[in-house]
């Protein structure tokens, strides 16, 4: 039930557009490469399609704790568009996939022409790895420089990294990469702009303006816009290419990052003339849990937007949703925030299959539709107005609907209006202005479930959840990747005897260590120790369950985890 109401419009017109398409298109297919980060309590699915944590039918950003891993979100995607100079929109603004879309796998020839058949087959694939695959991977750097086979056969994803140059990437992928084009982001160690693992190069996260990060999982894909027909807006290619990196920090880190994914699109504009107007925009179809009792709102000034539970207790009626998994009592928050650019912009629209919403304020199926809703409008092109349902409530108006607190009765908020829901979408979006050809653009997000929030109407909590995440990318998440780029734990750090019964002795020598704490695998904290000794301190861990934990400490190295079994 839940997929028929979520595809309903999409039945409801023959085609989603009306422009023709005026830029020579590939008809590359529909993307299908997909791969889940997994590396804390999100299990979230990314893809090539150009949407986020779906599989096209189910939901894939799932709470790991909750049972039956209910989700937060049924799916988000990039939108961005503009005008040309013969004043057409230029437009992609992927929905609910189906069997349409707007984007095709792989990279764009430099001149901005569409790609070819046989680089959007060879590119659709997710490539990934690991923290723990890296470091494995530097510890043995030695032997792999005198033997690259068995590095290729040991550690495929890090020699088979689409990192410039690579010299090793046709050994492992069977097609060669383009020459001369930055691609996947990596920890270049001998400055030469060039990757090669075995010159000690490895994956790792690369934002503008910031250091490179190494944390728990990173996973990589890069597709456009101007190999597929757009299906779903209508509109013209932007002749786009999109690089996504997506990466989660693990469950040694404390939340609110082991219950955070990020996400960083790469905008890459391959076009030949200027395109006005420039929006990037994120659509999200946030379910909590149930779809039928969410209600959604914003934080202009922290630049976040959210879903939340309209009740108490999440499900219609009782715990229940059509089969649907949720969260009961114990309702989470989950939002979305922009880290580096403003959000300029936050409106919401609703399933048309409800049928008792207004028609300006439903799933739009027209190009200049999608292209209201991108700039912060209504379906019709209305302008937003405080108060209401934010449709022609007043003469004020506004850039961001529900601006509000839900707790504060003096606010405007859906809980102080007291709408029904009707399944809202929302649409949050960033202003670029002129795009000029070569112009590189990054939208960098956090997207964060806040766990057991009670309701109805309270996200307490979630605003200092978020100005921790900004924080930490204010700072380059200094800290929070266990071990940086130039760093090796295993060469600082021992934990011996390892597996273990009855004690571990953590050995850091002459480190300065100013606490130890120690963590189960569901992120659960089982020792804490401040000002530990010099050079090393054992822990007791005779009464622990047996299992795998890992040991984090706090140095003037940054911070250092260790992995030991306690048998």
């Amino acid at each position: 039930m839940l997929q028929q109401l979520k595809f309903l419009f999409l039945f409801i017109s023959c085609f989603c557009g009306t422009q023709t398409a005026l830029l020579a298109q590939t008809n590359c297919g529909i993307p299908q490469a997909e791969f889940d980060l997994n590396a804390n309590n999100i299990q979230a699915r990314i893809n090539t399609f150009g949407d986020l944590f779906t599989d096209g039918d189910e939901a894939y950003f799932k709470y790991k704790p909750a049972p039956n891993l209910a989700a937060t979100i049924f799916t988000a995607s990039l939108w961005m568009g503009g005008q040309d100079s013969m004043g057409n929109i230029r437009l992609s603004a992927t929905v609910y996939r189906g069997s349409k879309t707007e984007y095709s796998a792989g990279p764009l020839p430099i001149d901005g022409t569409a790609p070819s058949l046989n680089s959007c087959a060879n590119w659709d694939r997710v490539f990934s790895t690991t923290q723990e695959r890296v470091l494995g991977f530097k510890a043995n750097l030695a032997v792999f420089q005198n033997d690259p086979q068995a590095a290729i056969a040991q550690y495929p994803d890090i020699m088979g990294w689409p990192g410039t140059g690579n010299p090793h990437f046709i050994a492992v992928n069977s097609f060669s990469l383009p020459e001369n084009v930055g691609l996947a982001p990596f920890f270049d160690a001998d400055n030469d702009a060039v990757y090669n693992p075995l010159s000690g190069d490895h994956p790792a996260v690369v934002l503008q303006g910031k250091s490179p990060f190494l944390p728990a999982q990173i996973v990589w894909c890069v597709f456009n816009d101007a190999g597929a027909p757009h299906q779903f807006s209508g509109g013209l290619s932007n002749q786009m290419e999109v690089q996504l990196t997506s990466w989660q920090f693990g469950l040694e880190n404390a939340a609110p990052f082991t219950n955070t994914v990020f996400t960083s699109h790469k905008l890459i504009y391959r076009g030949t003339e200027d395109i006005e107007q420039f929006r990037v925009g994120i659509f999200a179809d946030f379910d909590i849990g149930c779809y039928l009792d969410d209600y959604i709102c914003c934080n202009p000034v922290k630049n976040y937007f959210f879903a939340y539970n309209q009740d108490a207790i999440d499900g219609n009626v009782g715990v229940t949703c059509q089969g649907t998994p949720t969260f009961g009592p114990e309702t989470p928050v989950q939002s979305a925030c922009f880290l580096n650019r403003p959000m300029d912009n936050f409106i919401y629209f609703h399933n048309s299959a409800f049928g008792n919403a207004l028609p300006a304020m439903v799933d739009p199926t027209q190009t200049i539709e999608f292209m209201n809703y991108l700039q912060g409008n209504w379906r019709d092109g209305t302008i937003p107005t405080v108060g209401g349902t934010g449709y022609i409530g007043s003469t004020t108006t506004t850039n961001h609907v529900f601006p509000d607190d839900p707790s504060d009765a003096n606010g405007w908020s859906m809980c102080t209006v007291s709408l029904p829901n009707n399944d809202p979408r929302t649409v949050a979006s960033t202003a670029i202005g002129l795009l000029q050809p070569g112009a590189v653009n990054e939208l960098t997000m956090a997207w964060t479930l806040h766990p057991n929030i009670p309701g109805p109407c309270s996200v307490v909590g979630v605003e200092d959840d978020i100005n921790d995440i900004q924080n930490a990318y204010d700072n380059g998440f200094e800290g929070l990747s266990p071990v940086r780029s130039v760093r090796d734990a295993q060469a600082l750090v021992t934990a011996l005897p390892n597996p273990a019964n009855n004690h571990i002795l953590l050995t850091y020598n002459d480190i300065n260590v100013s606490s130890i704490q120690c963590f189960d695998m569901q992120g659960r904290i089982v020792f804490a120790q401040h000002t530990p000794t010099a050079q090393q301190t054992q822990v007791d861990i005779s009464a622990w369950p047996a299992g795998v934990y890992i040991a984090r400490l706090t140095t003037d190295q940054g911070l250092l985890p260790v992995r030991f079994v306690r048998q």
